[in-house]
């Protein structure tokens, strides 16, 4: 019998490892045109910490790529897939495609991102889940589902 939660928690550190060794890259031609681009945010970040909250505002505007649980996931009701690391499961967010091509490229989870609303993506996530924006960059950037609620935009 396949022991699906193993072959989760080995893809899952495959991941992790092919995503933590992935080179720095310059931004795209078209981020580079985008005055507030992810990337350009982060980099910002990086080097002052009190502009994170920055980065998720700037996330929580338009889609967002995720992975959808191959084994939970329904037809339109997608489940989010958490990564499991030693101190902690989280859910790797993409900013786009490119990035999320990059990253999960040897990984298996090639072509499985799939894009959803900010809104969206803020309801499927439990109160003790964290984000991780763009997994293979690093530093990384972390967010608590708190946050990343808080930001999401209201029903309108």
């Amino acid at each position: 019998m396949f022991n699906y939660k193993a072959a989760v928690i080995i893809i899952g550190g495959a991941l992790v490892c092919a995503c933590a060794s992935a080179p720095e890259r310059a931004p795209s031609a078209q981020a580079s045109m985008q005055p507030q681009s992810i990337e350009s945010l982060v980099a910002a970040a990086r080097l002052d910490p009190a502009k994170k909250p920055r980065v998720a505002e700037a996330l929580m505007q338009g889609q967002v790529l995720v992975i959808p649980s191959p084994h939970d996931s329904t037809p339109g009701h997608p489940v989010l897939l958490k990564f499991a690391m030693p101190e902690y499961e989280f859910i790797p967010v993409f900013s786009d495609r490119s990035t999320f091509d990059q990253e999960a490229q040897g990984t298996g989870f090639e072509g499985q991102a799939i894009a959803m609303d900010a809104k969206a993506f803020a309801s499927l996530l439990s109160d003790g889940d964290v984000v991780i924006v763009n997994p293979g960059h690093r530093p990384a950037m972390e967010f608590k589902a708190s946050e990343i609620r808080q930001l999401a935009p209201q029903s309108r």
